[in-house]
């Protein structure tokens, strides 16, 4: 078997097939012995942000068919060069992570985590500020986040066309809250002429490329970055850029809101709980579990004492 035991199982080998053709269409043109590694992580990193199992599979396919390679010395590799990295869907139970959340005492906890974390967006680079705030605030989901265009966004409504959302159905609108009114006018500032909210760089060489967005694995690498050793947030649990989105959403309900409400702010696919409402009642629901997460999130920042709950929209 490729572990060098057993033949592995007829469904362990379809596994590995898919998983293999998955890499194989994005990097069969680069011979084994020369694989990008930093290409593939970022590839990974990519994947990670919506499907950190998937991700996670594909890259203990690879590193298999790596340390495969070198026991049976094929392919000039002498050893796995992923031995050693971490999985980038990370700890796949750290789907339950939330920031100021005990799941061990089932409840919240105000441990100081999101008002550490937005302290150390002040320190970054702005744009990559506001992308992790625009997550938190709003619940998009990190890649939706950064492919809003400022021709998405008017005065009252950020408008997600459906070919940028996940399920791809329809298009998904978030009322604009005087809060996420105040970001957007500040990212405005920073944009330059690029037609995306965050525009993509060369920072190595400081030269400019074509208009592109930011990538989810840069924000990916800037947040593993402050957790490791050393980081601006070490000590803190690992948690990734998605895990804002659930924190978000765990907060709302904290709070009073509905779960049918806070689907449609997450835009969920479920028919049961994105079209209950009508348009009008949809966005009724929707600026009313912002507006009431924002004003929590200022409390958690201020120190404040903790919002009463909000009232649930009848259906």
């Amino acid at each position: 078997g490729l572990k060098g035991g057993r033949p592995p199982s007829p469904r362990t080998m379809q596994d590995y097939n898919s998983n293999l053709d998955r890499l194989t269409d994005e990097f069969g043109q680069y011979p084994i012995d020369d694989l990008p590694e930093v290409k593939i992580m970022d590839y990974l990193d990519d994947i990670a942000t919506d499907h950190p199992v998937m991700a996670n599979r594909l890259f203990s396919t690879l590193s298999v068919v790596c340390t495969w390679s070198a026991k049976q010395k094929r392919y000039n590799i002498r050893k796995n060069p992923f031995a050693g990295m971490d999985k980038p869907g990370g700890k796949e139970e750290s789907k339950n992570r939330v920031l100021d959340f005990r799941p061990d005492h089932k409840k919240f906890k105000d441990k100081g985590e999101i008002k550490r974390f937005w302290q150390w967006l002040d320190t970054i680079n702005k744009a990559h500020a506001a992308a992790f705030k625009l997550v938190l605030m709003t619940g998009l989901r990190p890649g939706e986040a950064l492919s809003l265009e400022w021709q998405d966004i008017d005065d009252e409504e950020i408008i997600l066309p459906a070919y940028k959302t996940k399920n791809k159905k329809d298009i998904h609108v978030i009322p604009l809250t005087e809060k996420l009114k105040a970001l957007l006018d500040d990212l405005k500032a920073i944009a330059g002429d690029s037609g995306y909210l965050f525009k993509a760089r060369q920072f190595k060489t400081g030269e400019k490329v074509e208009d592109a967005p930011v990538k989810p694995a840069t924000l990916s690498r800037l947040l593993s970055k402050a957790l490791a050793p050393g980081g601006a947030l070490h000590g803190m649990d690992k948690f990734t850029t998605h895990d804002l989105r659930r924190t978000m959403a765990t907060h709302a309900r904290a709070l009073g809101c509905s779960k049918a409400d806070i689907g449609a702010v997450l835009n969920h696919s479920d028919e049961s709980i994105t079209d209950i409402y009508a348009r009008a009642d949809d966005m009724a629901a929707k600026e009313k579990v912002l507006t009431a997460w924002q004003r929590e999130l200022s409390r958690i920042l201020a120190g404040e004492k903790k919002t009463a709950k909000v009232v649930e929209m009848k259906r």
